[in-house]
């Protein structure tokens, strides 16, 4: 029987290897840091609902203070998603 300690470290062990693949195939930081946010975008789509929607971009709180860098935003059900999963919002 598989248990929730066996799927994490499968997941971790996907995600690792994925991980090491990407500099052979991509040389600028920004490449290789958009192409692990795919593979960490991609596994948080497994296990969110699908009323869940992921994207990325910056947070901005009540005060209007803005996050320095925000690479993945997870919107609840009720929350107006204002952007796509691969631009900026």
């Amino acid at each position: 029987m598989t248990t929730i300690d066996d799927l994490i470290s499968e997941s971790s062990k996907k995600i690792l290897n994925e991980f090491k693949a990407i500099p052979k195939k991509y040389k600028t930081p920004q490449d290789i840091g958009e192409k692990k946010e795919q593979i960490v975008r991609n596994f948080l789509k497994e296990y969110f609902p699908s009323t869940y929607r992921l994207g990325k971009g910056e947070i901005i709180d009540t005060l209007g203070n803005r996050s320095p860098n925000m690479d993945i935003v997870i919107c609840t059900p009720f929350h107006p998603f204002t952007f796509s999963e691969s631009d900026f919002g």
